[in-house]
């Protein structure tokens, strides 16, 4: 019969061998694959989207970046987006490859398509990551606002045919423009525009202060006819969250909304 400090001690290492699995296996899911430039272009096809980072050399500052990349491969992948290393080292060197062109940066494909090309400084977190891949791929589905006149066409143009989520952000990269873009994603009955200027965001919502928080608002374009006035607003009263622009935008697609303000 063994003594109950065996049986603690035994108990207590099956824990630490469970929590060591979990441990690998995660960390297993999240390398990144790594790919020569000839079985990369060859893959492409089966590739919705990818996003790929031509690796020349080993150096302290791209070890950061990478371990950053393992942590935002499984946000992605809830995407459909791919992240992949190319070993610039292996085979015939593609033309990413080459000089320095791909120094700093990482390419966004979608299939043979080269979407976009992204400074690997923008991407420093992993909210970043997945806010600007995110934002690259619906360039042309998520409008930024850089003026009121260019909010207002936007309103015009939408009028009696959609509404509007709109949001201003802090910075592109923050966590609430993360949760804003995967909204954006999901979302397919609603148009989604931000901005990250706060001259924008003052005029049409004087009480701000200097430094203003994030702010959603439902614009409701849909019912609006009057071309010589603005989409009338919702301001949602809650901080930026997944949950909170979850229930928002459910609220908003009721038939009856009682809080409207201009």
């Amino acid at each position: 019969m063994s003594s109950p400090q065996m049986t603690q001690g035994t108990h207590f290492f099956f824990l630490l061998m469970w929590i060591s699995c979990i441990s690998v296996t995660n960390s297993v899911k999240n390398v990144i694959p790594e790919l020569s430039p000839q079985e990369y272009f060859s893959s492409l096809q089966a590739l919705k989207a990818s996003l790929v980072y031509f690796q020349k050399d080993v150096s302290p500052s791209s070890a950061v970046f990478l371990e950053q990349l393992e942590n935002s491969r499984e946000a992605l992948q809830d995407y459909g987006i791919s992240i992949l290393k190319i070993n610039c080292q292996e085979g015939e060197a593609s033309s990413y490859c080459r000089g320095d062109n791909s120094l700093g940066k990482v390419y966004l494909f979608r299939d043979r398509v080269l979407v976009r090309e992204l400074a690997i400084d923008a991407l420093f977190s992993l909210d970043a990551i997945v806010a600007n891949v995110l934002f690259a791929l619906l360039f042309n589905e998520v409008k930024y606002i850089s003026t009121l006149m260019n909010l207002q066409h936007l309103e015009n143009s939408l009028k009696g045919q959609s509404n509007l989520a709109f949001a201003y952000v802090q910075a592109i990269g923050t966590a609430e423009h993360r949760v804003f873009m995967e909204a954006a994603f999901v979302y397919g009955s609603i148009k989604f525009a931000l901005t990250t200027e706060v001259e924008v965001l003052k005029s049409i919502r004087y009480e701000e202060p200097e430094v203003p928080s994030s702010k959603l608002f439902f614009c409701h374009c849909k019912v609006a006819m009057d071309p010589e006035q603005p989409c009338h607003k919702t301001l949602m009263e809650e901080p930026l969250t997944t949950l909170s622009i979850h229930k928002f935008l459910k609220l908003m697609g009721e038939p009856l909304v009682v809080e409207v303000t201009a």
